[in-house]
């Protein structure tokens, strides 16, 4: 495992989460389940566990790489299927799981995850995470006008966007529109803090 830059970086920077991922491969090889299963679970471990520990708190560089890989990823997705760009934005309305590996190019998933190692590599864990400030909410204020140009019911989109899962791609438009704006700023700090807030304000 830690000839893989990702493990490595775990096992570095973050045991309890190299050594959780470490004893489901073990456990799996053990019970004879298969490196697809496998590999299944190690995503879930990452999306819901690992990444959420980071999102709030990781410095800005890092952060915005991260981010724009994401809204990468979602653009490749629409290019192809609006509903799988819903679908990988707004989890808890897919049917099913994006399969990323099969949909996205391997320059795409290559840069995904050399952010994601980036990601854990710079973060500190200790770091508190980030709260509300007046440049934040001027910031946030900002960017969600310039998207209500393009997109007026953006707010009510990414608010109830169960509202819209017949949509694909008003919601798949409404997050790579806000997220992109954000982060076409000069300023990665003020993108950084942004985008720390909005994952503590909406989790």
């Amino acid at each position: 495992m830690l000839t893989v830059p990702i493990f490595s970086a775990l096992k570095a920077h973050d045991e309890a989460s190299y050594l959780q991922i470490y004893k489901l491969f073990r456990d799996g090889v053990q019970q004879g389940r298969s490196s697809a299963e496998l590999k299944s679970q190690v995503k879930v471990i990452f999306s819901q566990k690992v990444v959420p520990r980071y999102l709030p708190i990781a410095p800005d560089a890092p952060l915005v790489r991260y981010w724009r890989a994401q809204i990468a990823e979602m653009r490749e997705l629409a290019a192809v299927s609006h509903q799988s760009c819903a679908d990988y934005a707004f989890p808890d309305l897919a049917t099913s799981p994006v399969d990323l590996d099969k949909a996205l190019s391997r320059e795409t998933l290559q840069e995904d995850l050399a952010a994601l190692v980036d990601l854990i590599r710079e973060t500190d864990l200790s770091r508190a995470p980030q709260i509300a400030t007046p440049q934040i909410e001027t910031d946030l204020e900002y960017a969600r006008k310039k998207v209500r140009e393009k997109i007026p019911n953006f707010l009510e989109v990414v608010s109830e966007p169960i509202k819209h899962k017949d949509q694909p791609g008003l919601l798949c438009a409404s997050v790579v529109y806000f997220y992109s704006e954000i982060l076409s700023w000069a300023d990665a700090r003020r993108s950084g803090a942004v985008l720390r807030y909005l994952f503590v304000a909406t989790n």
